[in-house]
């Protein structure tokens, strides 16, 4: 699969694709209980460091490589993921945000459907004007777009949401400390806006914004998917389906524990609703 944006190696290369491997019952055994303290940049993290198997010519991506991927690609790469592992379905409950209605309705997004904008990256730093700043007449600022490390980072500082923006701009801004760019200067309205301004420009995007209407008060309702959060959730929601699953082929099939979570979940799955339709079968007989 090819990454919206791409990984900059220190050398400058950009490396655009990626290998995955999709889930096995060890996986989902381990991260959903990974969930428990945890954000969600690190277990993110973690997610895609024992799925992705390649990163261009990085083989294998280590955590270090998964956390240097930018928020967009990481994003998307869970969304392919989520595919392999569950299918590519998703079911949403939505509540209508109105107070006097409040009314739950269901929507299905299919993520496969979906098309992400692609927007390669070509360096690691692009460079942002300032001159019109007293401070840095005559300067521009060099700027790293966010990655999952930084994510991380950011998030560890939660909910000091100051805190939390220093801390982005001094890792991703060359020169934060500088004299002439200074911290008061850097975290001045006008450039912090600017900032965020390029990096949306520049940066990926894979999250999935959907609008529907209430079917009880007419209100539209406009919202974001966080595909990563629900994946995980799913993750965890599912711990008690996997062990059933390991009884019932473990009991049917006297294979042990280890052999059966090294399968992929489709697979798994697969064997299960076999041994249902025998079951249903003898049953009928019966």
């Amino acid at each position: 699969m090819l990454l919206l944006g791409g990984y900059v190696d220190d050398s400058g290369r950009v490396h655009d694709e990626a290998q995955l491997f999709p889930l096995t019952g060890h996986d989902e055994y381990r991260l959903a209980h990974l969930r428990d303290g945890a954000c969600g940049a690190v277990v993110t993290t973690r997610l895609l460091a024992q799925c992705v198997k390649r990163i261009g010519s990085f083989d294998p991506a280590d955590k270090s490589l998964i956390r240097g991927l930018l928020i967009g690609d990481r994003d998307y790469v869970i969304i392919k993921l989520r595919s392999l592992t569950f299918g590519a379905r998703l079911d949403l409950v939505l509540q209508c945000p109105d107070p006097q209605c409040g009314a739950l309705m269901d929507m299905t997004v299919d993520l496969d459907e979906i098309e992400f904008e692609r927007k390669p990256v070509s360096q690691l730093y692009f460079k942002l004007d300032v001159g019109n700043e007293t401070e840095a007449r005559g300067h521009s600022l060099e700027v790293r777009l966010p990655n999952g490390g930084d994510q991380e980072a950011c998030a560890a500082l939660m909910p000091d949401e100051p805190a939390a923006l220093e801390e982005l701009l001094r890792r991703c801004v060359r020169g934060f400390d500088a004299e002439v760019i200074d911290r008061e200067f850097i975290l001045s309205p006008r450039v912090r806006l600017e900032i965020e301004k390029k990096m949306s420009e520049l940066a990926p995007r894979a999250e999935i914004d959907v609008e529907t209407e209430c079917p009880e008060c007419r209100h539209i309702l406009g919202t974001t998917i966080d595909v990563a959060s629900l994946f995980l959730d799913e993750l965890v929601g599912g711990l008690d389906s996997l062990e059933r699953d390991v009884h019932l082929l473990a009991w049917h099939y006297h294979w042990s524990e280890d052999e059966i979570l090294s399968m992929t979940r489709p697979r798994r799955r697969r064997y299960v609703a076999l041994v249902q339709k025998e079951v249903d079968r003898l049953n009928q007989v019966w």
